[in-house]
């Protein structure tokens, strides 16, 4: 349930996890300059979502959909077949990783004590593009599903299509409701009627111009037709959806879920686009392909206290422009509007290199390599070599292959990463991987071409070797392990934060009572970047669920989650790595306590601390009807040193304390037989209901 905000941390944990999944967007032209020629218009497909609650008043911590497609038809009749030819299809992205024609979204990502099968972040059906929507937080800000160009006409049906093998899951907060699900289990949703269509019901004249960007946002109710109470249940949904109405903001349509930013490029180029991404980060939202003209107009979601942006320009033989700090509010156009560009034209070439380890000269796989550039409008110019580089604008990113190499081939959409650069202006590019210090390169024109003058390669290669240390882990148990091996997550954190910084895994096997070893690569505590002087250690064990013939694994644990706070730093390269031990893992089942945290907003995180570690966080709903509601479920550990704390999320990704920390104490199951072999001991029995301490407000 650690949720990984921060952009710098999450690139560093792509090759060790492998939970960081990539969502298409797909945008169309703007409503201006249409030809006589153009037939179709650009549909945007944006998601909210409202939950009425069962009978019963059972909340849910998370409900997750799986969206397949959303369809529209201009049949006047009063149904339409699903096999009419006649359907336009907007779909979810089409591959995980891959990129469409325009551009790419990226989701936030989870870990930090869960993992296993159903402790995924995509937990989702096989065989086609499909993208997972958490309706909770969709009632906090919209969601962009896709945009696709459709013939330009008045629609009067319009369809969601979820999985119908796979339609969603849920996970119960615990709470006083009467009855209550299980809340550290992943219920599996169904459909109670496979077979109807989910129509936007009543009249629909849904009009789709020329040449235009045109928003369709539904808003989805799951439709909870009851709650789960053993364990191997079920959630029966009957989903509804309605439209948001349109309107028009600043003389183009618009959707009050979004906010709004029109502008134009001077002297575009072929395949000229206009890109944003959330501020400060690389997490691009949507990008756009200018009209003829060079106009745009970009459709974002927006929450109610701004959304601020970073845009930037860029197209083969242009320089790159950028503007940064662009706010945006619900059903509002930018008050910068508009936001206009006059990139130089300039030749374009790639660019590429090496990342390798600075002990051992081996190659870093999965590096996430970020070229930035600063804002010209502000003054003084913003220096993009800070930490963060405030002003900066990332135009680019790569990651390395398997050998060390970026960046990674393009396909037969778009080209590779940095293929495109304009050889006439200087950059910084930033370089980071799991356990490494991080590293810059400069980039600037060395005779007419782009090159890294201080790189230290031959040939000004823009290459760079990254420093790191090593803290080598051991986890034992207190007695011999009776039953089969035991995986062990262990998480290296920046001391007080929730900056994980590395992962291992280790195995104490059947018949002994500790692992190995585990070497875990941390940044050093001398490096010129990134020098951390202490780490905060917590491992967890991967624990099933069920009985002995037919158990899977789950995300929580019913073993005690050992830490260690304030280990100290490792030196560069050491010969002798410190070691550390983390013990107990005792088999203590698992807990659970719920409560509300009072005025929520968009960026609050609850965090659940063991001995000052942080060791699992969820997001808030600000709004909806589990506004301010939080829930956990983690081992009942009488010596734990439980801890709840508030805390909002900064634009880097990076947790701020608001308030002080509230000591808790996780009431334990009425038994746990020995030995223990998943979250309720060896039997799926005996703890199936959530047994919680509740009103533990913040």
């Amino acid at each position: 349930m650690k949720q990984l905000g921060s952009q710098r941390v999450a690139v560093r944990l792509l090759a060790p996890i492998l939970l960081i999944f990539a969502l298409l967007f797909v945008s169309g032209s703007p409503p201006r300059a249409a030809t006589a020629l153009s037939t179709k218009g650009t549909v945007e497909v944006g998601f909210t979502s409202t939950i009425s609650l069962p009978n019963s008043g059972q909340l849910f911590q998370r409900i997750l959909l799986n969206v397949i497609a959303v369809r529209l038809n201009p049949a006047p009749a009063a149904t339409v077949a699903e096999d009419d030819p006649r359907w336009q299809v907007i779909p979810a992205p089409a591959g995980v990783g891959a990129f469409a024609s325009s551009g790419i979204v990226s989701t936030a990502i989870s870990t930090g004590g869960n993992f296993g099968p159903n402790g995924g972040v995509v937990e989702v059906g096989q065989g086609r593009g499909e993208i997972q929507i958490e309706l909770n937080l969709l009632q906090n800000q919209a969601q962009i599903l896709n945009s696709a160009k459709i013939p330009a006409e008045i629609y009067h049906h319009i369809e969601l299509l979820l999985d119908p093998n796979t339609p969603g899951n849920f996970v119960t907060l615990c709470g006083q409701a009467t009855p209550r699900g299980e809340g550290c289990i992943v219920y599996p949703a169904v459909l109670l009627s496979p077979s109807s269509q989910i129509l936007v019901q009543g009249t629909v004249n849904f009009a789709v111009s020329r040449g235009a960007i045109v928003p369709l946002v539904l808003n989805i109710d799951p439709g909870i037709q009851g709650v789960p109470i053993a364990s191997n249940d079920s959630v029966t949904i009957s989903p509804t959806i309605t439209v948001v109405p349109n309107q028009s903001i600043g003389g183009v349509p618009g959707n009050p879920e979004f906010g709004l930013v029109l502008g134009a490029v001077t002297n575009p180029a072929k395949g000229q686009t206009v890109t944003a991404e959330l501020t400060g980060t690389n997490q691009i939202i949507a990008n756009v392909a200018t009209q003829p003209d060079g106009s745009y107009v970009l459709n974002l979601p927006a929450v109610a206290g701004g959304t601020t942006y970073d845009l930037y320009t860029s197209a083969k033989g242009r320089a790159t422009d950028v503007v940064s700090g662009v706010t945006l509010l619900p059903g509002q156009l930018a008050t910068r509007s508009p936001v206009n560009f006059t990139p130089a034209t300039v030749p374009s070439q790639p660019l590429g290199g090496e990342v390798r380890d600075a002990c051992t000269g081996a190659a870093i796989p999965a590096a996430t390599l970020q070229m930035l550039i600063p804002d010209p409008s502000i003054t003084p110019a913003p220096d993009c070599t800070a930490s963060p580089p405030t002003g900066c604008v990332v135009i680019g990113s790569a990651a390395t292959d398997e050998v060390g190499h970026y960046p990674l081939p393009g396909n037969g959409q778009v080209p590779a990463p940095f293929s495109i650069t304009p050889s006439g202006q200087s950059y910084t590019l930033n370089v980071s991987a799991s356990g490494y210090n991080s590293g810059q390169l400069a980039v600037s024109p060395v005779g007419g071409q782009l090159g890294c003058p201080t790189s230290g390669f031959p040939n000004n290669a823009c290459s760079i070797r990254l420093e790191r240390g090593e803290i080598d882990a051991t986890v034992a148990l207190p007695a011999t392990n009776p039953g089969p091996a035991l995986n062990v997550l262990i998480m290296a954190e920046q001391s007080g934060t929730n900056n994980v910084q590395s992962v291992g895994m280790a195995t104490i096997p059947s018949g002994s009572a500790q692992s190995a070893p585990v070497p875990i690569f941390v940044p050093d505590n001398s490096a010129s970047l990134d020098p951390i002087a202490s780490f905060d250690f917590f491992a967890t064990v991967q624990d099933l669920f069920g009985t002995s013939t037919n158990a899977a694994p789950q995300k929580d644990t019913g073993h005690s989650i050992a830490v260690l706070a304030g280990v100290g730093g490792s030196g560069k390269c050491p010969a002798t790595p410190t070691a550390v031990t983390l013990t107990g893992f005792s088999c203590v089942g698992h807990g659970s306590v719920a409560g509300t945290v009072a005025g929520p907003d968009a960026n609050t995180v609850v965090v659940l601390a063991n001995d000052g570690v942080q060791v699992m966080q969820q997001a808030v709903a600000s709004s909806g009807t589990n506004a301010g509601q939080f829930g956990f479920c983690a081992p009942a550990d009488p010596a734990a040193a439980y801890t709840l704390q508030r805390f909002e999320t900064q634009p880097d990704g990076s947790l701020a304390p608001d308030g002080t920390a509230t000591a808790v104490t996780l009431p334990a199951p009425v038994a746990i037989p020995t030995p223990c072999s998943g979250i309720c001991g060896s039997t799926s029995s005996g703890c199936s209901l959530c047994n919680g301490l509740t009103n533990a407000n913040l």
